[in-house]
Parts: structure tokens; sequence; C-alpha cells
């Protein structure tokens, strides 16, 4: 039993993941693609959503190839490992549980999501073309954390005592900072943003670790908008 507990923790050390991005970025490379990543996120707003999805996910994709290369970037985006498929329920359940135990507990008086107030009035066939554009900019959304966990977890890795924490602590920085994003949109509601969505997604960045691929983030992420989105629109229904 023993045995195999240290084997199945060395396989999981040895992954992808883990092993490409505890290599250090140089300091100057990982500036440049996160001011890049400021860009585009910036030329999003100011074009059509449609065109900012298709811009935000290629962008986002091209700077992490930037940062760690073609063949690492084929290696992010490989197959789950084999049995892992069933955890992305498990890290979505976490997250709701998370996220709502958050609000149940404080119940602070949370905003309301400007793009689901605005989806809730659309006809049915809207609906659903936008939550589809929605789906493949989560791509963009995930490589964006990404972009920002993968060289803070690689430095961080390098330290002996945190070791143990860096990809929690690389998992944290890049939530928050992605809960920020969402300040705007959630009219500047700072809880809901760093803490309910924010430190909600870390969940994600663990889907990742465990399948060894950033699909498994994605597939949590999507179903987790899907089950929100398609919710409130259901409600408004009626």
């Amino acid at each position: 039993m023993k045995r195999e507990r240290f084997m199945q923790a060395q396989n999981f050390e040895d992954s992808n993941i883990i092993q490409i991005t505890s290599q250090v970025l140089p300091i100057w490379k990982v500036l440049l693609s996160w001011i890049g990543m400021l860009a585009v996120f910036f030329f999003c707003q100011q074009i059509h959503w449609l065109l900012a999805s298709i811009l935000l996910t290629f962008g986002m994709v091209g700077i992490l190839g930037y940062q760690y290369g073609l063949s690492s970037l084929r290696k992010f985006f490989g197959p789950m490992k084999s049995g892992t498929k069933r955890w992305i329920g498990g890290y979505l359940f976490l997250s709701f549980i998370f996220s709502v135990g958050i609000l149940l507990l404080f119940m602070p008086p949370t905003s309301s999501h400007s793009a689901m107030d605005g989806m809730s009035k659309l006809s049915i066939v809207d609906f659903l073309l936008e939550i589809g554009v929605m789906t493949f900019s989560l791509i963009g959304e995930e490589v964006a954390v990404a972009i920002l966990a993968f060289p803070m977890f690689g430095y961080l890795n390098q330290w002996k005592q945190l070791k143990k924490s860096a990809f929690f602590l690389s998992s944290v920085f890049s939530s928050l900072i992605f809960g920020l994003a969402h300040l705007q949109v959630y009219d500047w509601d700072w809880f809901q943003c760093l803490v309910v969505i924010g430190l909600g997604r870390i969940f994600y960045n663990y889907a990742w670790r465990k399948s060894d691929s950033l699909w498994a983030g994605f597939w949590v992420h999507t179903l987790n908008n899907w089950i929100a989105f398609g919710s409130a629109y259901i409600g408004k229904l009626h």
C-alpha cells in the first residue's frame, strides 16, 4: 500500500504540467508576456464581443506558447490522464460548495452579473448562441490564468520551504487576478470578485494538475458557467 502511494505521488510530480512549469522563466519574459496579456484584454474591450472572444482565446494561447514553447503548449492541451475525467464533477462540486458556502455565511450585498442580466432578455436561439461564444472564450480565460500561475509556480517551487505549497500559492495569486478582471462586469463588487469568483476557481487549477491537462480546468469552468447562466435564464422565464 505504501509503495502504491509512493508511486502515485511520484507519477503526480512527473506530470507534464509540473515538470514543464518547474523551470524558472526569465523575469523579463514573464513581465513581457503579462504586459501582452493586459494589452489583449484592453483591446478586446474596444471591439465587438464576437471578435473579442476569438482574439482573447488565440491571443492567450499564443502568449502561453511564447512563454514555454509550442511543444510544451501541445502538452498543456494534451488529453487528460486516464481515470481523471471523473474528477471534473468533483472539482465542480467543491467549487460550487465553496462559493455558495461563502455567500450563505457572509451574505454580502452581491451585485448582479451584467452579462447574465442581458442574456436573460434574449430569445432561446440568441441565448444558446451567446453561450456557445462564451464557452469558446473560456479557453482563453483558462489560459490567461495559466499564464499567471505557471511562471509563479516555477519561482516559488525553487524555494525548499515552499515546494509543498508552491502550486497552491501560485493558484491563489492567479485566481485573485482572475477575480479582479471581473470587477467591471460585477459593478466593482470586490467581495464577490475576489472571494466568490476568484478563490472559488482555485479548484479549476487543481483540475489541471490532477488530469495533467488544461482541458480539465476548462470543463470545470464551462460546466460551472452553463449551470449558472442556464439556471438564471430559466428563472427569468418564470
